[in-house]
């Protein structure tokens, strides 16, 4: 796909599931100390984009081939099959601001400071390690939404495939998903050090 970076957002002209894809209102499996479904509100792909690729070229030969996922006679296509999909919940900015965003899966939340020099403006700014912040697009009907990289589910692959056309609902172009990407695993990656 020819990249065209002009706008934060594009359509995603694609067959296959992208990196920076986001999906609206889906349903997940959760474990807690039991099996529940929860709706994701919006959420972002974050698994890298080669691995997608690879992935669903892999499916494709084993449909062209008509054969079973994970045939014992093909380990090159195996190896590069993906068993789940890295998701990142984005939350509605203000929601999150108010510690409400939790609230369908009855977690109660802190209210993040909304007066000068805040923690708020530095979330904002993506000056915030813990968070990401995505602006909004009236173009394509997005509302300023938050990334909290404590929050990331891994998604049956085969599953976010059967979900993904009624879910799809727009794409951060290359440039702003690599910095997404970046910054996310920047966080998952720290060394947590006690206060």
């Amino acid at each position: 796909m020819k990249s065209n970076i002009n706008h934060y957002y594009r359509k995603n002209d694609s067959k296959r599931i992208l990196q920076g894809d986001i999906l609206k209102d889906f349903k997940i499996h959760t474990y807690d100390d039991k099996v529940k479904m929860i709706t994701i509100p919006y959420g972002v792909v974050l698994s890298q984009d080669c691995d997608l690729n690879q992935d669903y070229n892999s499916q494709k030969e084993y449909e062209r081939l008509n054969l079973e996922k994970n045939d014992k006679n093909n380990p090159n296509l195996n190896s590069k099959l993906l068993p789940s999909i890295l998701i990142c919940p984005a939350y509605d900015a203000e929601q999150l601001r108010k510690g409400e965003h939790l609230q369908h899966i009855d977690i109660p939340m802190n209210e993040i400071s909304k007066t000068r020099k805040t923690p708020w403006k530095n979330i904002l700014q993506n000056q915030t390690p813990r968070y990401h912040y995505l602006k909004e697009s009236e173009e394509f009907g997005i509302p300023d939404l938050v990334l909290d990289f404590k929050r990331y589910y891994s998604v049956s692959r085969d599953y976010l495939y059967s979900i993904y056309t009624k879910h799809y609902f727009i794409s951060i172009n290359e440039l702003y998903r690599e910095d997404l990407s970046d910054r996310f695993f920047n966080y998952q990656s720290r060394i947590g050090l006690p206060k």
